[in-house]
């Protein structure tokens, strides 16, 4: 009797095709990319040319004119954007929160140090239910005219002399 070869194929798992993505362009990379195509960014879309200007505004702590200046885009350009790019928005909002998280961070340093007026303006800011305030008091006399069936204020009776 003649050996029998087994007819049972071997199949081996197939592999998984890699999902298709985009390679993602860096402006350093390239320079000679166009200052209006998209690229693709973690947190927002932006073209080239907004990303340019959002760069410029963390670099000068969110000084327009200056970032402007930068960007070579006109102030103008800029507000546009804001108004009618949600993704623009919210990426110079994020330069704002960043400026705000450094200071923040500054003061509580110098409050650690010690610094008298840090610790006062951190005072009076944070401080007001329990009292840190400076109150302008102001006394204002109404005098009420039953005849006239209204409020009329008088300003001799004030006592602003």
């Amino acid at each position: 009797m003649a050996p029998t070869k087994d007819k049972t194929k071997k199949t081996e798992p197939k592999k998984k095709a890699k999902p298709k993505t985009k390679p993602k362009v860096k402006a350093s990379e390239n320079k000679v990319l166009d200052l209006d195509i998209e690229i693709l960014d973690p947190k927002q879309k932006l073209t080239l040319r907004k990303r340019t200007m959002i760069d410029a505004l963390e670099s000068t702590f969110g000084i327009v004119t200056k970032a402007c200046e930068i960007a070579k885009i006109t102030r103008a350009a800029h507000y546009k954007w804001l108004q009618e790019d949600p993704d623009y928005k919210a990426a110079y909002d994020d330069v704002r929160e960043m400026q705000l998280d450094m200071c923040e961070g500054e003061l509580f340093r110098k409050i650690q140090e010690g610094s008298t007026p840090e610790i006062l303006f951190y005072l009076k800011c944070r401080g007001k239910k329990r009292g840190y305030v400076e109150k302008q008091e102001q006394e204002i006399k109404v005098v009420y005219d039953s005849k006239r069936d209204d409020i009329a204020v008088d300003p001799d009776d004030w006592g602003l002399e």
